[in-house]
C-alpha cells in the first residue's frame, strides 16, 4: 500500500514538473516571438481587428466581408479603360506641345 502511495506521489510530482516546464517554455517562446516581431503592439492589434472583420460570418455562415468574383472582371475592364484614357491624354499632350512649338516658330518668323 505504501509503495502505491509513493508511486502515485511520484507520478503526481512528475506531472506537475512537466506541466510547469511546458508553461515556462510557452512563456519564453512568446517572449522571443514578441521581440522578433516587426509590427508594434498597436499594429498587431489593428491586424487582429482586420482579421476578425474579414473572417466574420453571419448566422448562415456566409462571410460578411465578401468580394464577388465578377468584381475582378469589372476591375480589369476599368483598368483597360483607364489605360486607354491615359494613352489618349499622352497623345493629346504631345499634339498640344507640337502646336505650341509651331506657333512659337510662326511668331518668330513674324518678328523678323
Amino acid at each position: 500500500m505504501e509503495i502505491l502511495q509513493n508511486s502515485s506521489l511520484h507520478i503526481t510530482v512528475a506531472v506537475i514538473i512537466v506541466f510547469a516546464l511546458v508553461k515556462i517554455i510557452e512563456f519564453l517562446a512568446s517572449k522571443l516571438m514578441q521581440e522578433k516581431s516587426v509590427l508594434t503592439s498597436q499594429e498587431q492589434r489593428h491586424l487582429e481587428e482586420v482579421h476578425q472583420l474579414v473572417t466574420a460570418k453571419d448566422n448562415d455562415g456566409m462571410p460578411l466581408f465578401y468580394v464577388p468574383r465578377s468584381w475582378a472582371t469589372l476591375q480589369k475592364s476599368m483598368l483597360e479603360k483607364m489605360e486607354k484614357i491615359t494613352r489618349h491624354q499622352e497623345r493629346t499632350a504631345y499634339m498640344m506641345d507640337t502646336i505650341v512649338n509651331m506657333l512659337d516658330k510662326i511668331s518668330e518668323r513674324e518678328k523678323k
